[in-house]
């Protein structure tokens, strides 16, 4: 473990070691271990955009989410459509929660990923739920200059 509390599960992932990462699940890493900054292994690997990785803790089987913040918020929140696209074809949660109520919606509209917001409206995002603050995923996209993508969450919404 280094000094900010990463493993060496963590380490390969976030470096986009996934054979390292494929190995040290098939010896029982856990995958949901959180390093000091609260960060597991499979959020790294979203976070920092290593398809392959991600897609060798899909394949493990295990559990990649726990409470808080999860890989597809992060994959959500940089933009990383393919991932998006793997979390959701696995099961992931799509309508998670961070600490401040945002979703997965709300981070990639926020951060005008327009991928990412359809791919998350195909598969059932619900972009009438607010966060913390009452505000919804259109709102956060306003707010942040993503007109476009705020007139497509509002429109999804409509069709509810």
């Amino acid at each position: 473990t280094d000094t900010n509390g990463n493993n060496l599960l963590m380490l390969a992932a976030r470096d986009g070691h996934a054979y390292t990462v494929a190995l040290l699940l098939k010896f029982r890493a856990s995958p949901l271990q959180r390093n000091l900054m609260g960060d597991s292994a499979p959020m790294l690997a979203a976070l920092r955009g290593h398809r392959e990785v991600v897609r060798a803790f899909i394949a493990s089987g295990r559990p990649l989410e726990a409470d808080g913040w999860t890989p597809l918020m992060y994959a959500a929140f940089e933009g990383h459509d393919g991932i998006v696209a793997d979390l959701l074809a696995a099961g992931a949660t799509i309508d998670a929660r961070a600490p401040n109520q945002a979703t997965p919606l709300m981070l990639a509209a926020r951060n005008g990923h327009a991928k990412a917001v359809e791919l998350l409206l195909a598969a059932g995002a619900d972009p009438a739920l607010t966060n913390d603050r009452g505000q919804s995923a259109a709102e956060w996209a306003l707010e942040n200059g993503n007109d476009q993508i705020a007139t497509r969450i509002r429109s999804a919404a409509g069709k509810r």
